[in-house]
C-alpha cells in the first residue's frame, strides 16, 4: 500500500513537471517575443533619425558649398561698385559701409 502511494507521488510529479516546463517554456516565449518586438520598434526608430541625419548633412554640405560661391559675388559686387565710384558714373548714393565688407 505504501509503495502504491509512492508511486502515485511519482506519477503525479512526473506529469507536473512538463505542465511546468511547458508553462516556462510559453513564459519564455512570450519574453523573446516582446524582446524582439521591442527591438524592431527600436530599430525602425533608430533607422528614422538616422534618415533625418542624413538630411541635415546633406543640407548642411549644400549651405557650405554655397559660401564660397556668395563670397566671390560679394566680390565682383564690390568691385562692381568701386568701379562706378572710381570713374563718376552717376548712380544712387552709396553708403560706405557697403564698401567696407
Amino acid at each position: 500500500m505504501e509503495e502504491k502511494g509512492r508511486r502515485a507521488e511519482r506519477w503525479i510529479a512526473a506529469i507536473a513537471t512538463p505542465k511546468e516546463t511547458d508553462s516556462n517554456v510559453e513564459s519564455l516565449q512570450k519574453l523573446l517575443l516582446k524582446k524582439a518586438f521591442n527591438k524592431r520598434t527600436q530599430f525602425r526608430t533608430s533607422s528614422h533619425h538616422q534618415e533625418v541625419f542624413q538630411l541635415h548633412m546633406e543640407e548642411l554640405r549644400a549651405k557650405h558649398e554655397e559660401i564660397p560661391m556668395q563670397g566671390s559675388e560679394i566680390k565682383v559686387l564690390r568691385k562692381g561698385i568701386e568701379f562706378y565710384v572710381a570713374t563718376g558714373i552717376s548712380s544712387p548714393p552709396i553708403s560706405p559701409c557697403i564698401l567696407s565688407f
